[in-house]
């Protein structure tokens, strides 16, 4: 009986697993590509990057009126344009926050837990509020 050069004798085919492997090292390194360039874009992206945006924008409103509220030892519901424009006039914010994303300055709220939310992306803290939602509705974002 004679053998395939290619084959031992106990009928693995080198050459055959050589190409087997080859084929699954390059689909491998072809997937992980196309993985990394498809979460880079979605990373990339206007909602995303608004996103980011926002919740940053919440995370320092909420520091500033915490810091404005231990001061003066009462508590700041903010649930219009109008209440953040008084905010404005006592000198505890610059001016009125607009979403980055929609351009929008009436999409910020503080609850009366503290909470600060865009009625458009949510609370950065990943609070639900669905009291205020409920009320108010969800915002759309016109741009």
């Amino acid at each position: 009986m004679l053998m395939d050069k290619n084959k031992k004798s106990d009928g693995f085919d080198d050459a055959f697993f050589n190409k087997l492997l080859l084929v699954i090292t390059i689909s491998s390194f072809v997937g992980f590509t196309f993985l990394s360039f498809y979460a880079r874009s979605k990373e990339q992206s206007p909602d995303r990057v608004g996103k980011k945006e926002c919740y940053l924008i919440q995370k320092s409103l909420s520091d500033q009126l915490n810091l404005y509220e231990k001061n003066k030892k009462s508590k700041l519901m903010l649930m219009s344009s109008k209440a953040w424009q008084d905010i404005v006039l006592k000198k505890v914010i610059l001016k009125v926050p607009k979403d980055p994303q929609c351009e929008q300055s009436d999409h910020y709220r503080r609850d009366q837990m503290g909470n600060v939310f865009c009625l458009y992306h949510g609370s950065f803290e990943g609070v639900t509020n669905d009291y205020a939602e409920l009320l108010l509705g969800k915002a759309d974002c016109k741009n």
